[in-house]
């Protein structure tokens, strides 16, 4: 397994940015060979949370191993505070990882799949909320969408709501994310919206596999997002853990089923 640092430049953000890259070498583990012989792995965009960094993933959990024993590759890149949102004001996130850095990783590391079956993106906590946007957002770029804990009511965090003691934000923070708060719901920030215009508009719907656990304090929002999403018809796999907490002992350990299912699942 080669664990690459790369730095590049994004013209969506309009300046330079960095990611971390775990690709496989070839081996017996590749899952696709085409008839000329060249091997092709899928590609896991790996969103972190909002207290994290792209490093974070590398430092606090086992994701080179799982990876490795996946055959597949793993790009882990910057989000910053950004929710992964096209900003109110402020750079143009969504569009740099659901674009940019897809196309990105395609064009340096040819060994990577273009397949849309084998392009899939998951995240923890804020990058949970962002594998969701992102993934209902560009449905035919990522066939497989993973969510583990993930902030997926980020309303509820705003200051008079339910989790503000929590988070702690002014306005002011949320506001230059995702503009008029008082506009959330039914906009393209909110995950139930992106969901039905989905199936309103007919386009190829992603597999989805949410998990959280019953100790998190996002367990309630979590509950509520997969009964509505349910009740909208996408294909939903959901899963609670008891007394789990929002940690990265949590994500560590459940990211390894999440991959594990984005390979198996049809």
């Amino acid at each position: 397994m080669a664990h690459l640092h790369v730095n590049f430049h994004s013209d969506i953000l309009g300046g330079n940015t960095s990611m971390n890259v775990l690709l496989p070498q070839r081996s017996r583990k590749m899952v696709h060979e085409d008839p000329d012989g060249r091997y092709h792995y899928p590609l896991l965009v790996l969103l972190h949370g909002m207290s994290d960094d792209y490093t974070s993933w590398m430092r606090l959990t086992s994701i080179e191993r799982y990876a490795e024993q996946a055959g597949i590759a793993v790009v882990m890149p910057s989000g910053s505070l950004s929710w992964y949102a096209d900003m109110a004001v402020g750079p143009e996130y969504r569009r740099f990882i659901g674009e940019e850095v897809v196309n990105v990783a395609r064009g340096m590391f040819p060994g990577i799949s273009r397949k849309y079956e084998d392009t899939w993106i998951t995240g923890s906590s804020m990058g949970g909320y962002g594998s969701l946007s992102i993934g209902l957002t560009y449905p035919e770029t990522f066939s497989k969408i993973g969510a583990i804990a993930p902030a997926v009511h980020p309303e509820w965090m705003f200051p008079g709501e339910e989790l503000f003691g929590y988070i702690g934000r002014p306005a002011s923070y949320w506001e230059d994310i995702f503009g008029d708060l008082s506009a959330f719901e039914g906009s393209k920030n909110d995950i139930a919206a992106l969901a039905r215009r989905i199936v309103d508009e007919g386009k190829p719907m992603p597999k989805l596999y949410q998990i959280v656990g019953t100790a998190d304090f996002l367990y309630k929002a979590n509950t509520a997002m997969r009964d509505t999403l349910r009740d909208i018809g996408m294909d939903l796999t959901y899963e609670e853990v008891p007394d789990a907490y929002h940690d990265w002992g949590f994500w560590d350990q459940f990211i390894r089923p999440i991959i594990k299912w984005m390979k198996e699942v049809k």
